[in-house]
């Protein structure tokens, strides 16, 4: 059984590599950590799958230049699970930084941990009134 801190910090470097090979536009590492059924949506609206999010990635259209967690929390679903929820400023080219909150899902799937789904819902600037 993998401890909490232990399955924690595992989550955290794949997280860590995925946002690098994003970045990087390293599509061979994104093949490896995305899961085939992914299910990417982003803060606009818009929705990718494993593939169509790689093509997103290497077709320049999503110039990631990075991704910032000021806050993160893993929460284990056993050995073979975890959500990660939190808040993540998106830096992309061309575009002003903006925060998030999030969700993603990893899951071990025949000994190595995909990602299986990104949510994210864009943060309303200060002083914008709720609904």
């Amino acid at each position: 059984m993998t401890s909490a801190p232990a399955l924690t910090e595992t989550i955290l470097a794949l997280e860590a590599r995925r946002i690098d090979a994003m970045v990087k536009k390293d599509i061979p590492t994104l093949e490896a950590l995305l899961a085939d059924e992914l299910s990417y949506t982003h803060s606009g609206g818009h929705s990718d799958t494993k593939g169509s999010f790689l093509e997103l990635i290497s077709s320049g259209r999503g110039q990631y230049l990075g991704v910032d967690f000021p806050d993160r929390l893993v929460i284990p679903w056993g050995d073979n699970a975890a959500v990660v929820r939190g808040t993540a400023v998106i830096r992309l080219a061309n575009r002003d930084p903006y925060a998030v909150f999030f969700v993603d899902v990893w899951a071990l799937r025949d000994g190595a941990w995909r990602l299986l789904a990104w949510q994210a819902t864009r943060v309303a600037p200060p002083g914008t009134p709720a609904h």
